[in-house]
């Protein structure tokens, strides 16, 4: 006998929000965060979800992770000049959300590189603008990226702080 469709969807439930506890048990803030993101990823190519349906708790996870491997492997011009700078105004809005001012306090000194300390939310038009910005804009970017590694301020520890409060934004 097949079970009813409500026991199944609880138990798909209940395993969702064990896997959530499990991605916040883990030690490190940093694999909290990966842990977070790879679920978040998970239920969206499951389910076929646009990035539009993600929860704010989602997004948080993602642009944290984003900001932080962007600039581990390029810096912030490296941001600026990928797909993921698309999304600066969501990125600095969660930085924001998680507490974490020292960091916002860079990215907004980076924004400043930027026509009217916005850049454009299309790739190509911002690399154009950071062209067009010169080398004082490359190197401002490059001290801001190595500032926020001279940081006291952990933007992994911050996020899952903020995030426990989220935790139902990942079901």
């Amino acid at each position: 006998m097949t079970q009813p469709v409500v026991k199944q969807e609880g138990n798909v439930a209940s395993e969702r929000m064990k896997e959530i506890e499990e991605a916040f048990d883990w030690e490190d803030p940093y694999d909290v965060i990966l842990a977070l993101v790879h679920l978040t990823v998970e239920r969206c190519e499951a389910a076929g979800l646009p990035y539009s349906s993600l929860s704010q708790g989602e997004k948080t996870a993602l642009h944290v992770n984003w900001f932080d491997s962007e600039i581990a492997n390029g810096g912030l011009h490296q941001l600026f000049t990928n797909s993921t700078g698309d999304y600066w105004p969501e990125i600095l809005q969660s930085l924001g959300a998680v507490g974490a001012t020292s960091t916002v306090a860079l990215f907004e000194i980076a924004l400043s590189v930027f026509p009217d300390n916005r850049p454009s939310v299309d790739r190509m038009d911002r690399c154009g603008q950071l062209e067009d910005a010169g080398g004082n804009a490359r190197d401002t970017l490059h001290l801001l990226s190595r500032e926020y590694y001279e940081q006291d301020e952990y933007l992994y520890t911050l996020a899952v702080e903020y995030l426990k409060t989220r935790k139902s934004d990942f079901l």
